[in-house]
């Protein structure tokens, strides 16, 4: 195989084979978490100003989730400890999410098989510690649930009932509803339709207002639910003017704002382009790209080179040849965002090894936990105090960096190239596997394999 198909064949690949292989038969056995490293208290306050800080995640070997708790160390040099969290019941937890007062999770059980093709989907409620009492919120169709950040609200948590439509179409369309249901010290209510015109994964903005969902198409999609009219927004294709050689060709992991301020904006993750406005080239996964109603990119984070280890012909077995952001989700903090830093390394596949904060304000990054032998701890949230008195910036969500009237598209479909399927619980919200063809567009397409060293560009740490 050269070199030009590789990194897309990784990309496609990765998830389907460590999934069948990292996972072991008896799920629930005793696991060690030593491999599992968070940073120290330190590090944690230079970046949040603050100790009190939480993350949680799935360890996908042992199917169970864990957390992190900064807040629980003393000295600059402590390392909190790593806690599983035992749920004997549970299969197979996805797509944990931490409540705005961080004291609750909720979260998804995929089944015994982890497929997220499955339309039986169970969601719950637990405190945030070791052995938590589960709470259902209901059984067998319960998708994706996201709690709403707002603290200032009676906890509310939305989800839908259909997470897989007829023909492989996943939401925004006619498969079941968008529901939300209030909790009461960690225990669900009677659900409650919010949008019956489809399934919406991606969360409901703090104003209660917004509903967004990233569809296995080139557009996250987004609905006010307070209006009168069903009218639903979508993103555009970003398409290099007059050149017709690059564009958005998909995207996956919405995560709707936390921001109180601009509230009809999500997040999601770019499946590669190029523009002469936003920083020139970026491939798979290599930005996260920030849009709002009006389909404007109103900012977006890029991927550091930092960790990529080897490049060229001079490369080792195990050493990082490329690096990709996945599972990002906005934080209860309108500034902060969560993600996966996925690593490849070089006669290996993808896996999602570290948990990355991100400071989307002031346009920086800080690792959190990092694995020590490509152990997969996908689909991350993060939860940090917001201090007294913080004022959100005005407006700093709504300076657009792109709009849709820049696109000039006279460009022909591309020939698309087919997508095995890749690991199938990796994060159903993100919708970036099954079902989700990848069209390479040249010449742009072609470069895809190689590792690219990316240029420092605007909205990239310095």
């Amino acid at each position: 195989m050269n070199n030009s198909m590789a990194r897309a064949l990784r990309f496609c690949l990765a998830g389907a084979f460590t999934f069948f292989l990292a996972v072991p038969m008896n799920v629930h056995a005793a696991y060690d978490v030593s491999n599992i490293q968070p940073v120290s208290r330190k590090q944690v306050v230079d970046f949040f100003g603050t100790a009190n800080v939480k993350t949680v995640f799935v360890v996908r070997r042992a199917r169970q989730l864990a957390y992190v708790d900064w807040s629980e160390t003393t000295a600059d040099e402590d390392v909190p400890t790593v806690r599983l969290i035992s749920m004997p019941s549970v299969s197979s937890p996805q797509k944990p999410m931490l409540s705005p007062d961080g004291n609750y999770l909720t979260f998804v059980d995929g089944g015994s098989t982890g497929d997220r093709s499955s339309k039986s989907r169970t969601g719950y409620v637990c405190k945030l510690e070791e052995n938590p009492t589960l709470h259902m919120i209901v059984p067998d169709s319960c998708h994706i649930p996201r709690w709403v950040q707002n603290p200032d609200i009676t906890p509310t948590i939305v989800f839908s009932s259909c997470g897989s439509g007829d023909g492989g179409s996943r939401v925004y369309n006619s498969c079941g509803a968008t529901y939300k249901v209030s909790v009461n010290a960690g225990v669900p209510g009677t659900p409650q339709v919010i949008y019956s015109g489809g399934g919406f994964l991606s969360g409901l903005s703090p104003d209660q207002k917004w509903l967004a969902a990233a569809e296995n198409s080139p557009h996250l999609y987004m609905t006010d639910i307070t209006s009168s009219e069903d009218i639903v927004f979508k993103t555009p294709l970003i398409t290099r003017p007059s050149e017709c050689d690059t564009a958005s060709i998909q995207v996956c992991n919405g995560s709707v704002t936390s921001s109180r301020v601009t509230t009809d904006v999500a997040l999601c993750l770019d499946f590669s382009g190029n523009h002469p406005e936003m920083g020139g080239e970026w491939g798979i996964h290599d930005r996260i790209q920030v849009f709002n109603s009006k389909s404007e990119i109103v900012d977006y984070y890029d991927v550091s080179d930092e960790t990529i280890e080897a490049a060229g012909d001079d490369i080792s077995e195990g050493q990082i040849v490329d690096n990709q952001w996945e599972g990002s989700e906005w934080s209860n903090h309108p500034y902060y965002l969560v993600a996966n830093l996925g690593l490849t390394r070089a006669g290996g596949s993808m896996a999602r090894e570290r948990v990355y904060a991100i400071n989307l304000y002031e346009k920086k990054d800080t690792e959190l936990v990092r694995t020590t032998d490509t152990t997969n701890i996908p689909t991350p949230h993060l939860w940090a105090e917001i201090p007294n008195g913080f004022v959100e910036a005005a407006g700093w969500l709504e300076n657009p960096v792109y709009t849709a009237e820049t696109v000039v598209d006279t460009c022909k479909d591309p020939e698309p190239v087919p997508n095995p399927k890749e690991d199938e619980d990796e994060d159903e919200g993100g919708l970036c596997g099954k079902g989700a063809g990848v069209a390479l567009l040249p010449p742009f397409g072609l470069k895809l394999g190689r590792v690219i060293r990316r240029r420092k560009r605007k909205g990239m740490k310095q």
